[in-house]
């Protein structure tokens, strides 16, 4: 199992503060899992670039196209 990585924050203005906080690797649900199963390989690949690319502001569980599919299954 792999180390929890960690972000070590400084906040800049009086008073300094450095603060250690841990950062959990997402574990989807097994919704997401589905979906992401689902998924034609652009589709993947997409999926892949958006995460890469937004790093910690992507939220799957917001995306356009998880929120189709769910509401789909209804």
């Amino acid at each position: 199992m792999e180390p929890t990585p960690k972000i070590k924050i400084i906040r800049r203005k009086p008073p300094k503060q450095e603060v250690e906080i841990e950062i959990e690797k997402p574990e989807y649900s097994a919704s997401m899992t589905e979906y992401i199963e689902q998924l034609d390989e652009t589709g993947k690949k997409a999926f892949d670039i958006a995460k890469s690319h937004l790093g910690s502001s992507f939220n799957p569980y917001l995306s356009n196209g998880y929120l189709k599919w769910v509401s789909s299954l209804k």
